[in-house]
C-alpha cells in the first residue's frame, strides 16, 4: 500500500526563526527550487528495513515549504535531531520505497546568523583536526586580529590544494598539498573540512556545511566562519575549481543547505557526514551491500 502525506508548513528548522534576509529580500534575488528525493531498496528477504534522509534546513537565507511524502513504509516520522532535519521510514514488507519532495527559497549569500553557544565550532573532531599538520601550517597563520587571520587561511587553503585531493569523496583518504605533504586524512573530507579544522586551529568558529549541487544533483560541501559576530559564508573548493571565483565570504549560487552535522548518530552508527540517505537491512549498513540493491534519485527542478 502506497501512503501518502503532505506537509504545509514547513518543520523542518534548526531552532532558528525564519530570518529577515529571506523574508525582506527583493522577490528577484530569490531563487525558488523543487527537490525531490526517490529511493527504493530491493531486499526481498529482509524483515526489517529502515532508511534515514537528510531534508533541506531553515535558515535566515532558505525556506523548505510543501513538503510531501509518499512510499509503501509502515512508519515514518519527521524529526529534528541536532538541528537537521530528517525523515525517517520503516518497512517490513516489499516493496520498500520511498518519494519526498519540498519546495526551497534561497537568498544566495545572506547569510547573518549569530550563534550564542560557539564551544563546539572550535573543538576537533574525528575529521576535523586541530593537531598535527594542521597545527603545523595553523602556526603561520596565526596572527593579527580575526579577519587577517580568516584572509591568510582563504589564501592558504585555495593556493595549497589542487582540486584532485580538495573535492568532495565520499571514502576514506589523505589530502595532501601541492608539494606532496600529507595535510589531513579522514572520511568524507574535502577542502573544506581543512580549511575549518584550520580556523578551529586559529581560535576561530567554523562548520561545515553540506547540500546539494543544484546543476548536478550531487552531494557539495561548503563552509562558514563566526567572524564580527556572525557566520559568514566561504567557498574554498569553488575558487580552486574556478580561479575566476571569488569566495571569499560568500559561496557559489549553486548550494541548497542541508545540513551542518558531522558524526551525527543514528540508531548504533556514527555518520560521519549527513549529506545522503542512511539504511539498516536486518541490523547491519546498507553500504555493506551491493549497489545494485540500491536505487537512489535526486533530481533539482529550478521553479523561479
Amino acid at each position: 500500500m502506497q501512503r501518502r502525506d503532505f506537509i504545509k508548513t514547513s518543520i523542518l528548522g534548526t531552532g532558528i526563526l525564519m530570518g529577515s534576509n529571506i523574508m525582506n529580500a527583493n522577490p528577484s534575488k530569490i531563487k525558488k527550487y523543487n527537490l525531490t528525493f526517490e529511493y527504493e531498496i530491493n531486499f526481498e528477504s529482509a524483515n526489517d528495513v529502515k532508511i534515514w534522509i537528510p531534508m533541506p534546513s531553515t535558515t535566515s537565507f532558505q525556506k523548505p515549504s510543501n513538503i510531501k511524502i509518499q512510499g509503501s513504509y509502515d512508519t515514518h516520522k519527521v524529526y529534528i535531531q541536532d538541528q537537521t532535519p530528517v525523515i525517517y521510514a520503516q518497512y517490513s514488507k516489499k516493496p520498500k520505497n520511498i518519494f519526498t519532495s519540498v519546495d526551497v527559497l534561497v537568498l544566495p549569500n545572506h547569510s547573518n546568523e549569530k550563534s550564542n553557544h560557539l564551544e563546539n565550532f572550535l573543538q576537533p573532531t574525528r575529521y576535523i583536526r586541530t593537531d598535527g599538520m594542521i597545527e603545523k601550517v595553523a602556526k603561520t597563520l596565526n596572527s593579527g586580529n580575526e579577519k587577517e587571520k580568516i584572509a591568510k587561511i582563504y589564501k592558504w587553503s585555495k593556493e595549497n590544494i589542487d582540486y584532485e585531493n580538495a573535492k568532495d569523496i565520499a571514502r576514506i583518504r589523505t589530502i595532501v598539498s601541492k608539494d606532496n605533504t600529507p595535510i589531513l586524512s579522514g572520511e568524507n573530507i574535502s577542502i573544506n573540512t581543512v580549511f575549518v579544522s584550520l580556523c578551529r586551529a586559529c581560535g576561530i568558529p567554523a562548520r561545515e556545511a553540506v547540500g546539494l549541487d543544484t546543476k548536478t544533483h550531487t552531494t557539495l560541501s561548503k563552509a562558514e566562519a563566526y567572524i564580527n559576530n556572525t557566520w559568514n559564508q566561504y567557498d574554498p573548493l569553488a575558487v580552486i575549481k574556478n580561479p575566476s571565483f571569488d569566495g571569499f565570504e560568500k559561496w557559489q549560487d549553486n548550494f541548497i543547505l542541508l545540513n551542518y552535522e558531522r558524526d551525527m548518530k543514528i540508531q548504533n552508527s556514527i555518520v560521519s557526514l549527513f549529506d545522503n540517505a542512511f539504511a539498516t537491512i536486518d541490523g547491519d549498513k546498507l553500504k555493506y551491500y551491493e549497489n545494485k540493491n540500491f536505487i537512489k534519485n535526486i533530481t533539482i527542478k529550478t521553479l523561479g
